[in-house]
């Protein structure tokens, strides 16, 4: 209920990240298990509205996080979930922190760099691959954002073998489904202008 309310109310969720919780929340999922898909969700809720409004500028929530010195165990802390996609929940889990971790990295050349450093782009691209859809979306999102003026990780995204699977999701998604469409032709963009970029979208059939 909160992650909704957080989702449709900017003042409550400047108010959230003001007081700590998105350091609360990484020191939850740090926890365990037990209480990550709640934890997960309103993570998600809250990175994505601190972000809305700042323009060219990274959200309430990634500034919060690094000026704590808790950027890299929030990166750590949100793939652990990625890698535990499974099951309906745990696929649910992986979804959400996935898309905190997108939001972090907009506009944020500091949490791109984590994300990388952290060995998240290989995972996500394994959670790229997976039969479920949204959280095909959610990586998409994340590979993109972690891309954005960075050439060398738009590189390192390619090397990891991005490039076919977001090709099959562009391809996949339904007509009306704008969301899938922009953020897997957001992931691809930077691609393009890579070196050995052509061979490796042109390995799609």
């Amino acid at each position: 209920q909160l992650a909704n309310r957080v989702e449709n109310d900017s003042e409550l969720c400047s108010g959230l990240v003001d007081a700590g919780m998105c350091r609360a929340l990484v020191q939850r999922l740090k926890a365990g298990q037990k209480h990550a898909k709640a934890a997960a969700r309103l993570f998600a809720a809250l990175s994505c509205s601190s972000s809305m409004g700042c323009g060219p500028s990274p959200s309430a929530a990634a500034q919060s996080l690094l000026q704590v010195g808790a950027g890299d165990v929030a990166v750590r802390s949100l793939m652990a979930l990625v890698d535990i996609a499974g099951g309906d929940c745990e696929i649910a889990v992986a979804t959400d922190a996935a898309i905190a971790l997108g939001h972090l990295c907009r506009c944020c050349h500091e949490m791109q760099r984590l994300t990388a450093e952290s060995g998240a782009l290989e995972r996500l691209v394994s959670l790229l691959g997976s039969d479920n859809h949204g959280a095909s979306v959610a990586s998409a999102y994340t590979l993109w954002q972690v891309q954005v003026g960075q050439s060398d990780l738009a590189e390192r995204v390619l090397t990891s073998g991005a490039a076919p699977a977001l090709l099959r999701l562009l391809a996949n998604c339904p007509a009306n489904d704008a969301t899938a469409r922009l953020n897997a032709c957001g992931a691809l963009t930077p691609l393009a202008t890579v070196q050995g970029a052509q061979d490796a979208l042109g390995d799609y059939d």
